[in-house]
């Protein structure tokens, strides 16, 4: 028979295994899910990317180093001024932590190649675990070819009401013409008329 104690030390050592196989399949699922998030941000069009306190960057997803044209290893733990400029990202920045709120901006950064881009920058604050804010998260949206397109949208707009107001003018200036040329021909058919000249002179006058 199985003494008591050893009734009590097996649903101990049971308890135990129990706790032990609830952990693994805990650790399991955050295995999964961190796998699946990760997944997620690196599969993202848009450049994602995290910064601590004192502003280095920590982490960085493969359309950041497709948008910004830098390696991980030139960026993660580096200056965020490397990718926007100090002053702008200080203020943007400061408005983020005292209002805790997110800002999305629109700016013009560059690339590792000195190439301009305009970006639609979205930055939020990152919280840690005791809801603290440890830091910002910036999500970069290239709109380059899209402010390209409303620029040349913009310049046809203006291109079309400038021949439709040419159109009109044109049309006016016709109608002067035609008076005037009008004139002339009855004029040059009674040349001896005075009063028809003189009235014909008038109108010529006035157009």
């Amino acid at each position: 028979p199985v003494a008591e104690s050893e009734l009590e030390l097996l649903c101990m050592l049971l308890d135990y295994i129990g706790l032990a196989v609830q952990n693994s399949q805990l650790y399991g699922e955050i295995k999964e899910t961190k796998s699946y998030l990760e997944s997620l941000i690196n599969g993202a069009g848009d450049a994602i990317l995290t910064v601590d306190r004192e502003d280095r960057v920590t982490s960085w997803n493969a359309s950041a180093e497709r948008i910004l044209q830098y390696e991980d290893r030139e960026i993660l733990q580096q200056k965020i001024w490397t990718l926007v400029p100090r002053e702008l990202y200080e203020q943007w920045q400061g408005e983020v932590l005292k209002g805790g709120r997110v800002k999305r901006v629109e700016a013009r950064l560059r690339q590792r190649n000195g190439l301009p881009i305009d970006v639609s920058l979205t930055l939020s604050p990152l919280r840690g675990p005791r809801d603290e804010i440890i830091g910002l998260s910036a999500i970069i949206k290239d709109v380059t070819e899209e402010k390209q397109l409303r620029e040349r949208l913009l310049q046809s707009e203006k291109l079309r009401a400038l021949g439709e107001m040419a159109a009109g003018i044109a049309h006016n200036f016709n109608n002067v013409l035609t008076a005037i040329l009008g004139q002339t021909r009855l004029l040059a058919h009674h040349p001896a008329d005075v009063e028809a000249v003189q009235k014909g002179l008038v109108t010529i006058g006035k157009a």
